[in-house]
């Protein structure tokens, strides 16, 4: 069986959840009880999501993490009618929370131009070490 890691454009990290919320679980009876998959194999992306939102998986949209709860309406215990996707950005200690729809604040722009300069550093550090290493060694 194929498990999708990309749905609409989200990426569900656990495949071991995924599988879950696709197949179901095991009871103690030994019979599988929930999963979205319908018995030809073919499942709804909404119910996939929703369901793998329930069980706490980790969503990415690009690098971004994905609110829990964005799929899934806990009060309810139900999946949403219309699924309203929340990035989480954790800042200075704080959570920052921007639904998918609206720019992202000035702050979370700066802190993800810091994050990617601190990156692209790191990088040519690594580089600069390599290139003396492999100097070293002729």
């Amino acid at each position: 069986m194929d498990i999708p890691n990309n749905v609409k454009g989200f990426e569900l990290l656990n495949p071991e959840k995924v599988e879950r919320a696709l197949v179901g679980t095991v009871q103690r009876s030994g019979s599988l009880s929930g999963g979205v998959q319908a018995p030809d194999g073919t499942y709804d992306e909404d119910a996939l999501l929703a369901e793998y939102d329930r069980m706490g998986g980790l969503i990415r949209k690009g690098e971004d993490k994905v609110k829990t709860g964005s799929f899934f309406d806990f009060k309810a215990k139900k999946p949403r009618e219309k699924a309203t996707p929340v990035l989480e950005f954790r800042i200075n200690g704080r959570v920052q929370e921007v639904p998918m729809d609206e720019p992202l604040p000035p702050v979370v722009r700066a802190a993800k131009l810091a994050e990617e300069s601190v990156k692209q550093e790191i990088e040519e550090r690594a580089e600069e070490k390599a290139e003396k290493k492999a100097s070293k060694n002729k």
